[in-house]
C-alpha cells in the first residue's frame, strides 16, 4: 500500500503594494483639507498659504493649485453623493416592486369571479403614484434624475452653489435650481460669474 503523501500547505500570496497608493490618499486628504478651509470663508490664496505650511504639503503650493483642489474635492463628493442617490433610489424601487407583487393578486385577481379587492387597488395606486415621483415620470424632460445629466461645469459654478454643496445639500437639488434659474449650460454659469475673476 502507498504511503500517503504529505502536501505542504499552499503559500498566500499577497498582493504586490500599490506604490501609488499612499501618494493618491495624502492627495485626497490634501484636497479635503482645501475644501473645508473654503467652507470657512478663505481665499484661495490664503488655502495655499496655510497648506504650504504642512510637513506633508511642498511649499510651491500655489493659490492656482488650492482653486484645483477645491474643484476635484467637489467633483469627487458629486460623483459619490449621486452614486449613493442611484442606489438607495434602486433600492427603494425594488422594495416597491416587492410590495406590489404582495398586493397585486388582491388588487387585480386572476379569477373573474373574485372581486378585486378595493383596500388593496389603493395600496397598488399608492405605491405606483410614489413611483412614478421618484422617478419623475411627469417633469422627466425638465427636471435630470442625476448631476451627470445636468450639462453644468462644476469649476464654474457661482460661489454660492459651491458653497451650499459643500455645506452638505443635495447636489442634485442645487444643479437642477441652477438650471431651473436659468444656468442651464457651462458657458452660462462661466458668463455669471464677476468680470473680474474674483474668486
Amino acid at each position: 500500500m502507498a504511503e500517503p503523501v504529505n502536501t505542504p500547505p499552499a503559500k498566500i500570496v499577497e498582493p504586490p503594494a500599490n506604490p501609488a497608493a499612499p501618494a493618491k490618499l495624502k492627495k485626497i486628504e490634501r484636497q479635503n483639507m482645501a475644501l473645508e478651509l473654503r467652507k470657512q470663508g478663505a481665499s484661495y490664496r490664503r488655502i495655499a498659504r496655510q497648506l504650504a505650511k504642512r510637513p506633508d504639503v511642498s511649499d510651491k503650493y500655489s493659490e492656482g493649485a488650492a482653486y484645483t483642489d477645491v474643484m476635484d474635492a467637489l467633483k469627487r463628493m458629486l460623483k459619490e453623493q449621486s452614486e449613493l442617490a442611484e442606489e438607495n433610489l434602486r433600492m427603494d424601487l425594488e422594495r416597491m416592486d416587492e410590495m406590489i407583487a404582495k398586493m397585486w393578486s388582491r388588487a387585480v385577481p386572476s379569477n373573474n369571479d373574485k372581486p378585486a379587492d378595493p383596500y388593496a387597488m389603493n395600496i397598488v395606486l399608492g405605491i405606483l403614484d410614489r413611483r412614478a415621483r421618484l422617478l419623475n415620470y411627469q417633469q422627466l424632460w425638465a427636471a435630470p434624475k442625476s448631476a451627470t445629466q445636468l450639462n453644468i461645469d462644476v469649476t464654474k459654478l457661482p460661489t454660492e452653489a459651491l458653497q451650499r454643496i459643500a455645506n452638505g445639500e443635495d447636489p442634485i437639488v442645487v444643479l437642477t435650481t441652477l438650471s431651473a434659474g436659468g444656468i442651464g449650460t457651462a458657458e452660462e454659469a462661466g458668463n455669471r460669474r464677476s468680470p473680474d475673476g474674483d474668486r
